[in-house]
């Protein structure tokens, strides 16, 4: 009967967590040992929760499965776990995990040992795991309740200093909103594993100034050595103390987290979703595809376009060679760091935390109607680009940058490593600043380190340098806020007016999208959730980002 709990909790890829000496998160899939007491309770709602306890491995995780109502912890022990005689439940807290992909919810607890002492059951928690009643229809849970042994000479006690000792774990999807005290210590060994990112790079590029190369390369290296050598690993915060303080370079957090800030403000702070708080496990079983099979698809392409740095030209553009040829050289890595930076591949959807209209009006506002007609766009180059591909090989590097047109930008890792080099914190303004001098912010950038499975979200305007730690594949996605468009044409302005600034060009499309949002905002059509104000400021914009553009026709002329 173990044996077949744990084959549930396996296929539901749950796993236990461990405080060591409160100084690191330990994760591990549940073991015999875990199941020393069981219990399973019956909520008002039909819903039913199974409780694992283990004294000696300080575990206590709580879960539901095919819930239809999430009810607060602290609610279902104090209505459900009456005969566990809990003295001071008050002193709880934790947070039901939404999903709503699955319609179900996972609570976690965790406790020191000493608050394990004693425990209980009753004839009452243990007939609760005969099943679930849904609808009216007895539906038998995977966790059959012969699974569960009573046992009588056991109490709980609850302690109120034990606040910080609620620690996160997952499952597939999941994610918790964890206490201040387990963040601390999620963020400490991050940001480790970033001064470690960071000192890698930094003796790499060392290493490349040391050997020969071309002029190209040698420029850049210089320029790249000077960045790296001022990066830092920042000031992480989490969801809590973003919102408490409004402060930090970048947040840690999960998507459920995004959602709750995004409510009621622009991204403005870089957002860093790891993939322990992403929900990236393989919940299906479905191989993911590996880096040799997205080069083995790259190599059935005709062309690419591929940016050598050992060149000679120091302002060598991409070069459009034969697809074949391009991945023979990224493979054998004789022709120095590669970046393929506008590729065609699997499209990814965006990112959960930022899915509906809100963010969606860069993809889809030229399918809709202005004026009774319906848009004739000649060309969906910047539609098409909301949803990209970008593969680096080892030592690849981009110098400091913005995206074009003022898009977030999500960046999520398939494989491999990258430190996304970047400078947090920054307005307009700033940005303006950065583009008339040419040189490299006053502030020390900040060095995000990504593996597979993290995801980051870029607030628009963000200077950023990335350099790839390994062979490194990374899909993505760019945004407008419909909520936020004036600080993406001021931004669009400004790149227009210094073309440094970005290393793509003006979309064809933009200006037909442009116009058709201005029209949509001022009619207040479509489900985009169009301010109250900002179309006046908006259309000024427009207008001298019209004669930038009609300027920059003439000049090409």
């Amino acid at each position: 009967m173990v044996s077949a709990y744990l084959q549930v909790l396996e296929r539901e890829h749950f796993f236990l967590t461990t405080l060591s000496d409160g100084e690191s998160i330990q994760w591990s899939a549940p073991t015999a040992a875990d199941l020393k007491y069981i219990f399973v309770l019956a909520c008002e709602d039909a819903n039913w929760y199974t409780i694992v306890v283990s004294c000696a491995a300080k575990r206590i995780v709580v879960f539901d499965h095919l819930a239809r109502y999430h009810f607060p912890v602290l609610d279902i022990l104090t209505k459900h776990l009456l005969s566990l005689r809990i003295e001071d439940c008050t002193h709880f807290w934790t947070t039901p995990i939404q999903n709503d992909i699955e319609d179900s919810s996972i609570f976690v607890l965790s406790f020191a040992e000493s608050m394990l002492d004693r425990l209980e059951s009753s004839d009452e928690c243990l007939q609760a795991g005969c099943g679930m009643f849904l609808d009216t229809d007895p539906t038998i849970s995977p966790c059959h309740y012969n699974l569960y042994t009573a046992q009588t000479d056991f109490e709980i006690e609850f302690s109120p200093h034990h606040l910080d000792k609620c620690i996160q774990a997952w499952r597939g999807t999941h994610a918790s909103l964890v206490s201040l005290g387990a963040m601390d210590i999620l963020i400490d060994n991050y940001q480790k594993r970033q001064t470690s990112a960071i000192n890698r790079v930094l003796a790499r590029v060392s290493e490349q100034l040391e050997r020969p190369c071309r002029a190209r390369l040698k420029k850049d290296l210089m320029l790249y050595d000077n960045i790296i050598g001022r990066t830092v690993t920042g000031t992480a915060v989490s969801a809590a103390q973003f919102l408490d303080l409004q402060t930090g370079d970048f947040l840690i957090c999960s998507h459920a987290e995004v959602v709750q800030i995004l409510a009621t403000r622009p991204l403005r702070v870089p957002i860093f979703i790891p993939k322990t708080l992403s929900g990236y496990n393989n919940d299906w079983g479905v191989p993911k595809e590996s880096l040799e099979d997205y080069l083995e698809l790259l190599r059935t392409y005709a062309t690419l376009d591929a940016h050598y740095l050992d060149v000679d030209d120091v302002n060598c553009q991409p070069l459009s060679k034969r697809a074949c040829d391009v991945i023979d050289d990224f493979q054998k890595g004789d022709k120095g760091p590669i970046n393929l930076l506008n590729l065609q591949g699997p499209a990814k959807s965006p990112p959960r935390c930022i899915l509906g209209p809100r963010f969606s009006i860069l993809e889809t506002v030229y399918e809709n109607y202005q004026a009774g007609k319906r848009l004739q766009t000649l060309h969906h180059d910047l539609s098409a680009s909301s949803r990209f591909n970008i593969l680096g090989s080892a030592g690849s590097f981009s110098l400091p940058h913005i995206d074009h047109h003022g898009v977030i930008t999500s960046v999520f890792c398939e494989k491999g490593e990258k430190l996304w080099i970047l400078w947090p914190n920054l307005g307009v303004e700033d940005v303006k600043k950065w583009a008339e001098t040419d040189s490299d912010p006053e502030s020390a950038p900040v060095g995000i380190f990504l593996e597979e499975g993290d995801l980051l979200l870029q607030p628009a305007g963000t200077i950023h340098a990335p350099t790839s730690v390994t062979d490194c594949w990374m899909t993505g996605t760019m945004h407008w806020d419909a909520r936020d468009l004036v600080t993406s044409m001021r931004l669009t302005e400004l790149e227009l007016r210094y073309r440094h600034t970005t290393n793509e060009d003006p979309a064809k499309e933009f200006r037909g999208k442009i116009d058709t949002i201005e029209a949509l905002w001022r009619g207040k059509q479509g489900p985009w959730p169009w301010p109250e104000e900002g179309v006046e400021e908006f259309s000024r914009l427009l207008q001298s980002i019209r004669g930038l553009l009609a300027k920059k026709r003439r000049h090409r002329k």
